[in-house]
């Protein structure tokens, strides 16, 4: 397994897409700024890549990816799964995506 660390910034987009695509449209609003607001406090410990899925297309890849993160201000250490999909021509990655289940950071930040 391979592992990681990395902070992620507000601007992080897989965060607000997940939230996105989540939660009822009453509380997204609700949901995407209390994420937002979080992110800036939240730290990814630990990622480990739990497989890598080679596909019908050789440009395409799929990972699954298990998240240990802590949300710096309250300490709240959590785990999150997600896969992220590669299309990589020619050495270059041309399409990124990034799926995850936002109830562990949800629950987290008592969303």
């Amino acid at each position: 397994m391979s592992r990681c660390r990395e902070t992620i910034t507000p601007s992080h987009t897989a965060l607000t897409s997940a939230a996105r695509t989540s939660a009822s449209s009453a509380g997204i609003g609700r949901l995407i700024w209390a994420w937002r607001r979080a992110a800036s406090a939240l730290r990814i410990d630990d990622l480990d890549t739990v497989a890598v899925h080679h596909t019908d297309d050789p440009e395409v890849l799929i990972v699954e990816l298990v998240a240990r993160a802590t949300v710096t201000t309250t300490g709240h250490a959590f785990t999150a799964r997600s896969i992220q999909v590669f299309r990589i021509r020619d050495g270059k990655i041309l399409l990124f995506r990034d799926y995850a289940n936002p109830s562990a950071l949800a629950e987290a930040l008592g969303a």
